[in-house]
């Protein structure tokens, strides 16, 4: 079998969450004897590993029998799909939490950092909301233009989403599937890992408070610090709140925070003991996987479906209302201040990892891909 991956990036595994889970799929599958491709899909042109091909000439020679498209636009792909008499079986997944009216509310209401214009734009959203979140769900809707119907299966990474999905496109449920996201990185380290971790509080994340709300990390950061003196909090990522975000802390007068830029962040796990996520929203949350399989207890606000698939709270991590930094710092202090419950959390995690091993997630893979191309 012959499977091509479509993304609107080229296949960097630094670059994003997207890139990284596509390139582990991908060996995954290799590894079971399926042959994978990948092009770049600019919704324009595409590229493969950086050269632009003719999606006619492509398909011809390289006899692909699925396709899986890692976000909903009206490209090149799904454009040549649409009109080829060969209707090769096609796969959408979506990477993200539907446009809720919840999590619609929430980007409305966060705070700009960018200037007047930026502070204007928000209380127009607050104050005109529902056409806001209108708006919101339309851009959504258009993603799904010209895919929808040509597409096989509606790939999510989980069950709890579906119901959200079915209401917005109007699909019934055998059309949808889920597949939570494999680890990031390839082994889950030892129990042993344990013996070198030190005070040290990790975020890695891309830098767009939108979605990420580092300056909620700050803040609660805020409320620790001073009860915490041997702790550190490192932030690994970039974009385009870090300026932001490096004034904000200086504006907290904050002692023990470093900002990393972009860095492979295996190392910087293996010697942290607490990761914290505060996303306003999330599809899975790579992060919460990436810190369990390096012992890393973490912490993030309840603000998706899909966190509890990760974190079962108060066993291999926390879970937190939304918002509510009182609460997060609490139980953050409480892994500083109690070694024995943070090991104990850290263990768990370690074992809880093993759930979204590569050999546990490929074969999900292998079955859908294989179904698909039956029904064919």
């Amino acid at each position: 079998m012959k499977v091509l991956f479509v993304f609107n990036n080229p296949l960097d595994v630094c670059a994003g969450g997207v890139e990284r889970v596509t390139a582990s799929v991908m060996n995954g599958l290799s590894e079971q004897g399926v042959e994978t491709f990948y092009l770049q899909d600019t919704g324009t042109e595409l590229f493969e590993n950086g050269t632009p091909v003719d999606a006619k000439v492509f398909f011809a020679e390289k006899k692909i029998d699925v396709v899986v498209q890692q976000l909903a636009y009206n490209g090149v792909v799904a454009r040549f799909l649409s009109t080829e008499e060969k209707k090769i079986p096609y796969v959408v997944a979506w990477h993200t939490a539907p446009p809720t009216w919840k999590k619609s509310w929430r980007v409305a209401c966060t705070p700009a950092f960018h200037g007047i214009s930026d502070k204007a734009k928000r209380l127009f959203r607050i104050l005109l909301f529902p056409l806001f979140y209108r708006k919101e769900v339309k851009r959504f809707l258009l993603r799904w233009e010209n895919v929808l119907e040509r597409a096989d299966r509606i790939l999510l990474l989980s069950k709890s989403f579906s119901n959200d999905f079915q209401k917005l496109l109007g699909i019934p449920a055998s059309k949808i599937c889920a597949i939570p996201n494999p680890l990031s990185f390839s082994e889950i380290a030892s129990p042993e890992i344990l013996l070198q971790k030190e005070k040290v509080v990790v975020i890695v994340s891309r830098m767009k408070d939108l979605q990420k709300r580092i300056s909620l990390a700050l803040k609660i950061w805020k409320r620790v610090e001073s009860a915490s003196e041997e702790w550190r909090l490192q932030v690994i990522g970039e974009g385009e709140d870090l300026p932001a975000y490096k004034k904000m802390a200086k504006a907290l007068n904050l002692h023990r925070v470093e900002f990393l830029g972009r860095k492979d962040p295996r190392p910087y796990y293996a010697k942290a003991s607490i990761g914290m996520m505060t996303s306003s929203f999330e599809g899975w949350g790579l992060t919460l996987t990436e810190s369990q399989q390096h012992g890393v207890v973490p912490l993030a606000f309840d603000s998706y479906a899909s966190a509890k698939d990760i974190i079962t709270d108060g066993e291999n991590g926390f879970l937190i209302p939304y918002g509510n930094q009182k609460l997060y710092a609490e139980r953050l202090l409480e892994l500083m201040q109690n070694t024995s419950r943070r090991e104990a959390m850290a263990k768990a995690a370690l074992q809880s990892a093993e759930r979204f091993e590569m050999q546990k997630i490929v074969p999900q893979w292998k079955e859908l891909l294989q179904g698909v191309a039956l029904k064919r």
